[in-house]
């Protein structure tokens, strides 16, 4: 990630670079980030063939412990922005504190390199290779236990947060303790 100036439009901005032969996954997330408009996902400016432009933000990544006000605020925002991108058929699937940017302005959901799209919520949208797993281990193992493919994009969503939540607000950091049934 680079921060650098748009001299066309005299703004900061973001740039996110991919490694050569990324291209396909840097036009994924463009078109997850370019579907969603909502003060609490990341703003996308423009796209090449292996980089994206995107709103600068001054903050840091979401870190804990938090107060328990600011940690319910903050899961307030990011379960707002999912709600969002899961009505326009949009799975993050790499839910985690590096990819909450805590801001002045609020919490900004970051990086959808790893999200699926799908217009019909019956479709399977966690279609990876076969044998593939992708996301974060820690945040990401509870979603096999939900039956529909869509229903586990959701549910692995609310999980991730909720293991986050805990960790934020200074519950046990183990994540193999926290579960969803």
């Amino acid at each position: 990630m680079y921060k650098a100036i748009d001299t066309r439009l005299g703004r900061t901005v973001a740039i996110k670079t991919l490694a050569a032969g990324h291209g396909q996954r840097s036009l994924q997330e463009a078109r997850a980030i370019a579907a969603l408009s909502h003060p609490h996902i990341c703003v996308l400016h423009d796209v090449g063939p292996d980089y994206l432009v995107m709103e600068y933000l001054e903050g840091a990544p979401l870190h804990g412990p938090l107060p328990l006000d600011q940690a319910l605020r903050v899961a307030s925002e990011v379960v707002d922005a999912l709600h969002v991108a899961h009505g326009k058929g949009i799975f993050h699937r790499d839910l985690k504190p590096a990819n909450i940017m805590m801001t002045s302005n609020g919490t900004k959901l970051l990086d959808f390199g790893l999200a699926k799209m799908s217009i019909d919520p019956a479709d399977d949208a966690t279609r990876t290779i076969a044998g593939t797993l992708v996301g974060t281990a820690l945040t990401c193992r509870q979603s096999r236990r939900w039956g529909s493919r869509s229903m586990r994009d959701r549910m692995s969503s609310v999980s991730a947060l909720c293991c986050m939540s805990c960790a934020r607000a200074g519950a046990s950091s183990n994540a193999s303790r926290c579960s969803i049934r």
